[in-house]
């Protein structure tokens, strides 16, 4: 877990970085205006539901049953939630953040209205992630979060190598965030179908 933290951080880290580098710090402000108003709630409100969707499975496992009807039902429920929410900010976030923040804040709205497929994703799969803990996946984690890292270099040597707008490497940086959380969600399914973790089946 730590390590994986660490890695998050760094893949949060590295698009700031970038976006101070190429477009100077207007910029690097209203993407960090938005990463402050989607993806910091949805993380703590995810680490939340995660919490105790990850107690419900983990109980399930030790009796030896899979937690996959559990799993189905927090995805229908966190989707039920997020559509409709996600859809409103796609639609409204150039006119609402102005209001609430100030004129000059126009650029943020635009940023949110792109990012807000990312944060979608997101808010289904980071609740769910702590499948792979439940049957003892413990390597799943820092894998995936690498994964991440490594993807997210990519995308920044793509958009500087071809010299990307702004809005160009925040179309490229959102589906890649977008396409990670999904494969991790499909991870998660996967592994709520078992119904031992993997530590029982080498020692049993």
């Amino acid at each position: 877990i730590v390590l994986s933290n660490l890695m998050l951080s760094i893949t949060t880290l590295m698009p700031l970085w970038f976006i101070s580098y190429n477009w100077g710090a207007d910029f690097l402000g209203y993407y960090s205006l938005v990463l402050a108003t989607l993806v910091l709630p949805i993380t703590l409100i995810g680490k939340a539901v995660g919490q105790v969707y990850y107690q419900k499975a983990a109980n399930l496992m030790a009796n030896s049953k899979s937690f996959n009807q559990l799993f189905k039902s927090n995805v229908s429920f966190l989707a039920l939630i997020s559509l409709p929410l996600f859809l409103f900010i796609s639609l409204t976030a150039k006119t609402i953040y102005p209001i609430f923040f100030g004129a000059q804040w126009l650029i943020a709205g635009e940023i949110a209205q792109f990012y807000v497929l990312a944060a979608g994703m997101s808010f289904i799969s980071i609740p769910l992630e702590r499948s792979a803990l439940v049957i003892n996946a413990w390597w799943y984690g820092p894998l995936w979060y690498l994964l991440r890292v490594m993807t997210t270099i990519i995308v920044i040597w793509i958009a500087y190598a071809l010299d990307y707008s702004f809005i160009n490497f925040l179309i490229i940086l959102t589906i890649q965030i977008a396409v990670m959380h999904f494969f991790d969600l499909i991870a998660s399914f996967l592994f709520s179908l078992r119904n031992k973790p993997f530590e029982s089946e080498t020692h049993g």
